[in-house]
């Protein structure tokens, strides 16, 4: 039997993300650590009669879909602008939530959207010296504190698999749709339409 992911995060207060003004300028951010309590803690998705548990953390991880609410897809994709402020306030969080953490975090989930059904909105070499940069320093983050980093990303990203392998994740969590469908060795996770591949 599978053990149970849990994940875990401080509590938290509403964060001010610039977006709810409309689109923005640039990738500023706010700092998100003086937004949530360190000192209290939640713990969600936990199934009722759980006794084998796997925790992790899921949140402040999603730097593409992150940048275009923040600026834009059009506008985004045009510009490829730094993607360093987003990073730089996740790893911020991240850190902490690692340090302060009340339970060892297993899983470290760093979930994305940069395709949709038809594919990735960028070029393969786009990702490689625009996007892999930035998922390199999350999962750098999470080998330093013997996390093992999962990715999950949405859409057919199945002409980026060589880059998305080259990251140094654990697994990929993915839609089996499109190319994506035709990956082996998948298993099927929690009666949802989603599946892994160990990288």
């Amino acid at each position: 039997m599978k053990p149970s992911y849990i994940n875990i995060r401080p509590m938290g207060r509403d964060i001010p993300w610039p977006w709810r003004r409309g689109l923005q300028s640039t990738l500023t951010i706010p700092s998100l650590s003086p937004y949530y309590d360190w000192t209290t803690w939640i713990m969600e998705d936990v199934e009722p009669g759980s006794t084998s548990l796997v925790y992790g953390t899921r949140n402040h991880k999603s730097i593409f879909s992150t940048a275009v609410r923040l600026v834009g897809l059009e506008r985004l994709l045009g510009d490829l602008p730094p993607l360093d402020p987003i990073v730089e306030g996740y790893l911020d969080f991240n850190q902490k939530l690692l340090v302060r953490s009340p339970v060892e975090i297993d899983r470290f989930i760093i979930g994305d959207a940069f395709a949709d059904e038809q594919g990735p909105f960028v070029s393969q070499d786009v990702f490689h010296l625009w996007l892999a940069p930035a998922y390199k320093r999350l999962i750098a983050l999470a080998h330093q504190y013997d996390a093992l980093p999962y990715l999950y990303f949405g859409g057919d990203i199945s002409n980026l698999l060589d880059e998305v392998v080259g990251l140094g994740a654990s697994s990929l969590i993915y839609e089996p749709i499109g190319g994506m469908a035709d990956l082996h060795g998948k298993e099927y996770l929690d009666n949802v339409n989603l599946w892994e591949v160990g990288l």
